[in-house]
């Protein structure tokens, strides 16, 4: 009681309540544990959860007959309003949901008044009650013991407290399930479900029946969602998905799943079943774990010992970080013609599967990856790499912790899938032809890579027929050692030198790069052009050098031989002094280039944690030609001060609109670990002209001796109501391209530094000045947000980029686990204003001077800072899709939620060469 007094500020002593509008949505948790029976008074007087007319929080599986206990005092807390002159924007939780009656909550809310929800636990002792008992309908009444008749019928209360609170009962009978049951509870406060995973579309363009894919999770029950909701013709989103996966994999027997899994000693796909797995998987899980992960309740607690799962979509794991890719039919263009194959037509393959059955493939911390019938969401197939099953294998999650009763929350298949149709041979048909190929990894669930064939959904029907989709796997154990300068391999070929973990020293580190597949400029038997997996070596391998991995797709299916695996060698690896000396360094996600338009990968940009930019040449026919230049590092300097800014996010790469050769376009920063989600160090965005130089500019010296400086800010909107931040650029300076100038007229030769792009650095401080020109007293002129990051995707419109940023964790009293961030507006040019309408911000319906801002009596284009109101979590990808006329549609997803804009979609405006493209998925 004194715990819901203290949050509604009743004690006459702390407060804890966070002023507007941060606490509008403060949310209030009390955990009660005791470790034997209750005693003293309750609190409250009354009977609080008998049924009343009052609201709809209480009555039905709630109510009893008996005042003055525990229960009532955690319904009291719950269903009172704390503070009633707060605006109600407490998010509805799962448990929320769950546990009303009909017309507790209106249709489509998800905020609700202030309140406090109670999590108990009992340790060591035990009620009369059975929890499972307890109808899950709440309107249904149940017979609850009298607490004041036994002494067990106290933990009963104490169970009775946890169901009226809307929090859990947890209990303990050791120290360990202590533990476990406590780590529940802290992540129930800490972690709602949410997503940050991105938008995905079944069409390139707005159409009648147009889906949003999205991917979501809950960490507090380790269970995930992917769902599909409607897109109307004017961008808005319906109020309920069409369908949700977890419910479909409910509905599904267990035996009817199909999931298949890789047979690293056999080179080829197996059922995932317990008979059919290899001597070193059955060492790792038995009949038992295999059950559990397929779906079978029956191993779980309390009739078996395994970890009781969600009796309501608990099948289906988190998806975190990996988000949902549509197959339908086939999206490439211009693929008849060499140095693509001429004597099988890839216009003939595109035909033939246009009406192919259309899969949503996501990956999950379950353990697979998952593919989804687009229309219905019932689950096709499902792969469980064996990378986190093989009990020998390492530097990875193994799978068998998620069965058990003291899991705690692992990363498994984390990572986005990349898709390509590429030319080769496989096991599903005879000889070469086109086929369909997903290439994914394990993100932070392990040193692994995994490629499918998913031409073929029909061959989904049995796994026998599943399990030839399966065409390879790449992990650090199939990784070579690295190279000696002699080009030995290091510690020889038995791998004798080890970390200081006693790990063999290899390349690969965490699948954390997103793959890109292409045609490589090799080629392989027949003389046609051989297709490639092209990714970052990625972070804490063993020997912490930034590498590229370049993977010959057709050769890895009768596993890994010499020649079948490029890696270019950045040089730059573990750093020995500084702030980041003893980190392994790692290369991020890349950028492929086709700089002459005949479909090949010629170019691949990527960064690295050091800062590091490289251009990787791809031009060659033979690998061992193609090579690496480093293009830039990137290093905040301040009052002295250097800092590193990583990047590991995919480049953009455009041609330069107005000289040879490229702009580089990426923003700094990692958000891979805890350590990165509150780290405060400024990062930027940059864009750096890339002049094919062999030896470039940019590579050497401070970024303030090539690069003009940007300088975003802070602008309050009283436009609008309620008022926004927008982000301008209140002054633009000028970016005049010109490469080094090479002075010898004095006798002595000096360098004039040219100029070869720009940087925005993003330490904004709060807005001190309103839109009409007024100055806001008072505002520090520290950044706001210092560690914000624009680490997202980059999309290039007219000359202008749009991104989204992300914000470090917040403090204990945030409403939200994270807050949204920004929506940036910048030009490719100058990364100055764009000097253009882009986004329809005021939604009327068009884009044109009415999105401006004045700003000192100029209009100007900008960005928008999101509301936690609008969107409920970190800002993820941003998605398009094609519209009619001049205006596409521009969703901004965070959280829970999604936001449709009008964006500008005129083609014509882009001046320069346009012989050249970026490869990315199917184009």
């Amino acid at each position: 009681d004194r715990a819901g007094k203290t949050f509604a500020c009743e004690t006459g002593n702390y407060c804890p309540r966070s002023e507007p509008p941060a606490g509008f949505c403060q949310q209030n948790f009390a955990l009660l544990y005791t470790d034997g029976y209750w005693n003293g008074g309750a609190g409250v007087s009354s009977n609080e959860d008998a049924d009343s007319a009052a609201n709809r929080f209480d009555g039905g599986r709630y109510a009893d007959a008996i005042a003055q206990t525990l229960a009532d005092t955690a319904m009291y807390h719950y269903k009172r309003d704390f503070h009633p002159t707060y605006t109600n924007l407490v998010p509805i939780s799962r448990l929320d949901q769950v546990g009303a009656a009909p017309g507790a909550f209106a249709s489509g809310q998800s905020t609700m008044h202030q309140h406090m929800k109670t999590y108990t636990l009992a340790f060591g002792v035990r009620g009369t009650i059975d929890p499972a008992s307890v109808p899950a309908d709440p309107v249904v009444p149940f017979a609850w013991t009298d607490p004041f008749n036994a002494p067990a019928h106290k933990i009963d209360d104490l169970l009775h407290a946890a169901l009226n609170g809307r929090g859990e009962y947890l209990n303990a009978s050791n120290p360990q399930e202590l533990q476990v049951a406590l780590e529940r509870a802290f992540l129930a406060f800490t972690q709602a479900g949410s997503s940050t995973s991105s938008a995905a579309f079944n069409s390139t363009s707005l159409e009648e029946g147009t889906l949003l894919y999205r991917g979501f999770y809950d960490l507090r029950y380790n269970t995930g969602e992917l769902s599909a909701t409607a897109v109307a013709r004017d961008g808005s989103l319906a109020a309920t998905p069409l369908w949700r996966a977890s419910q479909q994999m409910d509905a599904k027997a267990i035996d009817q799943r199909v999931m298949v899994t890789w047979d690293r000693g056999a080179t080829r796909g197996i059922p995932f079943r317990y008979s059919a797995l290899n001597a070193a998987q059955k060492s790792l899980l038995s009949d038992a774990e295999m059950r559990f992960l397929r779906g079978d309740r029956t191993v779980e607690q309390p009739t078996g010992a395994l970890r009781k799962r969600e009796a309501v979509g608990g099948l289906l794991g988190d998806i975190v970080n990996s988000s949902p890719v549509f197959v339908g039919a086939p999206r490439g263009i211009n693929r008849d013609q060499s140095p693509y194959p001429v004597s099988n037509l890839y216009s003939t393959f595109a035909a033939r599967e246009a009406n192919r059955t259309p899969v949503v493939y996501v990956g999950a911390n379950d353990g697979s990856l998952h593919g989804f019938h687009a229309r219905t969401g019932v689950e096709l197939m499902a792969y469980v790499p064996n990378k986190l099953i093989d009990a020998t294998l390492s530097s990875r999650n193994a799978l068998d912790q998620f069965a058990s009763p003291f899991y705690q929350h692992r990363y498994f298949v984390d990572l986005t899938p990349r898709l390509n149709d590429v030319y080769l041979r496989s096991s599903a048909a005879a000889g070469r032809s086109w086929r369909t190929v997903l290439v994914g990894g394990l993100g932070g669930g392990g040193k692994g890579f995994y490629a499918l064939d998913v031409t073929d959904p029909e061959r989904y029907t049995d796994e026998t027929r599943a399990s030839d989709t399966v065409l390879w796997e790449f992990t650090d154990e199939d990784d070579t050692y690295p190279l000696t300068a002699a080009g030995q391999p290091l510690g020889g070929s038995d791998g004798a030198v080890r970390d200081s973990s006693n790990r063999p020293v290899k390349d690969l580190g965490y699948a954390l790069s997103l793959p890109v597949i292409g045609m490589s400029n090799a080629t392989d038997g027949d003389n046609e052009k051989a297709w490639i997996a092209i990714f970052g070596n990625g972070q804490n391998s063993t020997a912490g050098i930034a590498k590229l991995f370049a993977l010959f797709i057709e050769r890895g299916q009768d596993g890994w031989q010499s020649g079948d695996v490029v890696k270019l060698d950045t040089g730059f690896g573990v750093p020995v002094t500084g702030p980041l000396a003893g980190f392994p360094n790692g290369l991020g996600s890349p950028t492929a280039v086709d700089v002459n338009l005949d479909g090949t990968v010629d170019r691949v940009y990527a960064g690295d944690r050091l800062g590091n930019v490289f251009r990787f040449d791809l031009s060659a026919s033979n690998p061992g030609a193609w090579s690496v230049t480093r293009l830039f590092t990137a290093v905040y300097t301040r009052n002295g001060q250097q800092t590193v800014q990583p990047v590991l996010s995919q480049p953009l790469v455009i041609p330069h609109p107005t000289q040879s050769g490229f702009l580089v376009i990426f923003g700094t920063g990692s958000y891979a670990t805890r350590e990165d989600a509150r780290n405060t160090d400024i990062q930027s965005i940059y864009g750096i002209w890339d002049r094919d130089e062999t030896l470039p500019a940019t590579a050497n010296g401070s970024r303030e001796q090539r690069l003009v400086e940007q300088t975003l800010v802070n602008v309050l909107d009283t436009g609008t109501t309620p008022q926004e931040t927008k982000r301008v650029f209140r002054n633009t300076d000028a970016v005049e391209y010109r490469p080094d100038r090479r002075d010898c007229s004095s006798g002595t030769c000096v360098t004039e530094p040219g100029t070869y792009g720009w940087y925005v650095d993003l330490d904004l401080p709060a807005a001190s000045l309103t839109s009409g020109g007024q100055a806001i007293a008072g505002v520090s002129t520290a950044p706001q947000y210092p560690g914000e990051r624009a680490i997202r995707r980059i999309i290039e419109r007219n000359g202008a980029l749009v991104t989204t940023t992300v914000l470090p964790a917040l403090d204990e009293f945030s409403c939200y686990g994270t807050r949204p961030g920004a929506v940036l507006v910048l030009s490719a040019l100058t990364g100055g204003d764009a000097g253009q309408p882009l986004i329809d911000f005021n939604n009327d319906g068009r884009v044109d001077e009415g999105d401006l801002i004045a700003v000192d009596d100029e209009l100007r284009s900008p960005g928008l800072l999101m509301n936690q109101t609008e969107l409920d979590g970190q800002l993820v990808d941003l998605a398009t899709l094609s519209g009619e006329g001049s205006t596409d549609f521009l969703f901004v997803s965070g959280g829970n939620d999604t936001i449709a804009y009008l964006i500008d979609s005129t083609r014509d405006r882009r001046t320069g060469r346009l012989s050249w493209r970026e490869l990315d998925f199917a184009e």
